[in-house]
C-alpha cells in the first residue's frame, strides 16, 4: 500500500492548484491517502485568499481518499507540519509530506515509496527526498546519494524516525560549545548553524532546521536522487520563506526509473557542494557573526 501523502497549504490557491495536478499525474495517486491541512489566516487581510483555498480543496479528486483538516486559528507552518505529521505518521507508520507549492514528475510517488520500502530498517536513513541540486557539473555516477541535509521540499519518513526528534533541542547547549560538533554540522549548509542559533533564541519558528540537526545528532541521513522530481514554484515571493523571486533552486524535473542500492553513500563532492551552496553571503556572515556570535 502506498505512503499516505500530506499536502500543507495556506493562501495560494494558484500554486496548490498546480501541485494537486502534477501529484495527480503520478499513477500511484488514485491509490494513495491525501491529506490536506489548511491553516488559517493570521489576519483579515489573509481571509480571501484562505477562503479560495479552502473552496478549492473541497473539490479534489483523483486520490483513494482525501481527508481535509482546516484550522481554526492560525497555527504558523512549523506546528502546521509538526502536529500535521504526528497525526499521519502515527496512523500510517509513514508519510510523503509536500507543501502548496512543489510541483513533482509524473513518477515521483513512485521514486518516493520505492525508497521508503527499501530503507525502512536503514539505521542512518532517517529521511528521503525527491528534490536533487544543480549536480550536473559535479559528475556524480550514483543515482542516489545520502546527504546530511534533511529536505523539506517533497520528503518523506518513517515514524520511528521522526517520534525521536527532539523539537525543543535540548543538546543546544553542550552542541554549540563544541566547536567540533559545530563545525561537523556545517556539512548541512553553512547556512543552519544561524539558524539553529536564531530558532534557540525564537527569533525564526523553523521546523526544518530543527528536523536537520536531529539528523545531525544521530548521524543521519537525508537519501536524494541525482536529478530532481522536484520543482520549487514558491521561489516567485508569495511564500512563507521567499519574500523575493529566487531563481537559484530552479531544477528541471527528471522523469525515470532510479536504482536503489541497499547500501547508498555519502558522495564528499556532494557535501562539499551542499556546505557552500547555502552559504550565507559576506554581509550576512558579518551580521551573524556580530548577533549571534557565529559566521
Amino acid at each position: 500500500m502506498p505512503a499516505p501523502i500530506i499536502i500543507f497549504c495556506y493562501n495560494r490557491a494558484n500554486h496548490l492548484q498546480q501541485t494537486l495536478e502534477a501529484l495527480k499525474n503520478n499513477a500511484l495517486a488514485e491509490e494513495s491517502d491525501l491529506y490536506i491541512f489548511s491553516d488559517a489566516p493570521k489576519g483579515v487581510e489573509e481571509q480571501e485568499n484562505v477562503n479560495k483555498v479552502r473552496q478549492l480543496v473541497q473539490n479534489i479528486s483523483g486520490f483513494k481518499t482525501i481527508n481535509i483538516s482546516l484550522a481554526k486559528k492560525n497555527k504558523g507552518l512549523a506546528s502546521s507540519i509538526i502536529d500535521g505529521v504526528n497525526s499521519v505518521i502515527n496512523i500510517h507508520k509513514r508519510v510523503i509530506v509536500l507543501e502548496d507549492d512543489i510541483l513533482v514528475s509524473n513518477d515521483f510517488l513512485s521514486f518516493m515509496n520505492d525508497a521508503l520500502d527499501t530503507y525502512i530498517g536503514h539505521e542512518k536513513i532517517y529521511s528521503v527526498s525527491g528534490y536533487s541540486f544543480k549536480l550536473e557539473d559535479l559528475q556524480i555516477n550514483e543515482e542516489v546519494s545520502l546527504v546530511k541535509r534533511a529536505s523539506s521540499w517533497g520528503w518523506a519518513t518513517w515514524k520511528e524516525k521522526w517520534d525521536k526528534v527532539d523539537w525543543d533541542v535540548k543538546e543546544f547547549e553542550s552542541f554549540i560549545n563544541n566547536k567540533e560538533r559545530v563545525e561537523a554540522f556545517k556539512d548541512a549548509g553553512e547556512d543552519q548553524l544561524p539558524m539553529l542559533v536564531k530558532q534557540r533564541k525564537g527569533e525564526i519558528d523553523s521546523w526544518a532546521v530543527r528536523w536537520t540537526f536531529h539528523h545531525y545528532l544521530n548521524n543521519a541521513y537525508c537519501l536524494i536522487p541525482r536529478f530532481s522530481k522536484i520543482e520549487n514554484i514558491g521561489a516567485d515571493g508569495s511564500g512563507t520563506n521567499f519574500k523575493h523571486k529566487v531563481s537559484k533552486y530552479d531544477t528541471t524535473l527528471h522523469i525515470g526509473s532510479i536504482n536503489l542500492p541497499q547500501n547508498p553513500e555519502v558522495n564528499p563532492k556532494i557535501t562539499s557542494f551542499i556546505r557552500n551552496y547555502y552559504k550565507p553571503s559576506l554581509i550576512r556572515q558579518i551580521i551573524n557573526y556580530y548577533r549571534y556570535g557565529t559566521w
